[in-house]
């Protein structure tokens, strides 16, 4: 079976269906002389006339499918083929024939096929309609299945790029974490002795820190404030009472010499007992 679409012979239905075409439209009748003059445009040009002053017309809306297929127009062949389609006074399924073919050559595969399936209907006996949907289905479901293998070469692309992204991420992070170790070991081997001496001078949490030795400058021995034996302890570390009890026990002269002793030691305790 051959792959190629059977164009409908459309100069045969113009010429089949020119005498029922009213007489006194001059429009109609130019536009089938200018569609046998293969003058397309022209003849699109005079049946849009004759359709707009026949309001309505499936033989005209017919013709002017023929004409704007031939023309290229696509869009006014299609839309005149479908308000055409299903007319009693055309031969059966010849519109949408056309419009299946015309969907066909504009690249609307499921259109066509809807359209060969309505001729089907109208007449099951039709061996070109039944060879066009067959074609139409098989282009579309190539044309269905070169998409699946676009879309899955996108997909694993993608794929690939995000891996590639992903190892290249992961390059620049060791990169980056070889130069910071890099740098730290530069610094280290910069300044070894400077670390090791800052380390030293100071001391460890819980170490002692060295201890004066005895007799250094600046340092107080402690006070005994007991007299050792033999020493008598001085007047002016005496209390009160202790004083008194020794004026008891010294002679007169002796007594006057403590009391002027003593006298300063008044003097001061009078100061500070406030």
């Amino acid at each position: 079976m051959t792959t190629a679409l059977v164009p409908w012979i459309l100069a045969a239905a113009l010429g089949v269906l020119g005498p029922f075409l009213d007489d006194a439209s001059r429009e109609a009748r130019a536009g089938l002389d200018a569609y046998e003059q293969e003058q397309w445009v022209d003849a699109v040009t005079r049946l849009l006339r004759a359709r707009e002053a026949a309001k309505g017309d499936p033989v005209i809306d017919y013709d002017l499918g023929a004409a704007a297929y031939r023309s290229g127009d696509l869009q006014t062949a299609a839309q005149s083929f479908a308000a055409a389609a299903g007319d009693a006074t055309l031969p059966a399924g010849a519109a949408a024939y056309n419009l299946g073919n015309t969907f066909a050559q504009a690249g609307q595969l499921e259109a066509a096929l809807g359209a060969y399936r309505e001729a089907l209907r109208s007449n099951p006996d039709d061996e070109d309609a039944r060879h066009n949907f067959e074609v139409t289905l098989a282009r579309l479901q190539q044309q269905q299945e070169e998409q699946d293998q676009q879309d899955q070469q996108q997909d694993q692309q993608q794929q690939d790029q995000d891996q590639d992204q992903d190892q290249q991420d992961q390059e620049q992070n060791q990169d980056q974490q070889d130069q910071e170790q890099q740098q730290g070991d530069s610094q280290e081997q910069q300044d070894p002795e400077g670390q090791q001496d800052q380390q030293e001078e100071q001391p460890r949490d819980g170490e002692n820190q060295p201890q004066p030795q005895d007799g250094q400058p600046g340092e107080e021995e402690p006070q005994d404030a007991r007299p050792r034996p033999g020493e008598e302890q001085p007047l002016n570390q005496l209390t009160r009472e202790q004083a008194l009890r020794l004026l008891d026990a010294v002679t007169p002269e002796e007594r006057e010499l403590l009391r002027a002793r003593l006298e300063p030691t008044r003097k001061r305790r009078a100061e500070k007992d406030w």
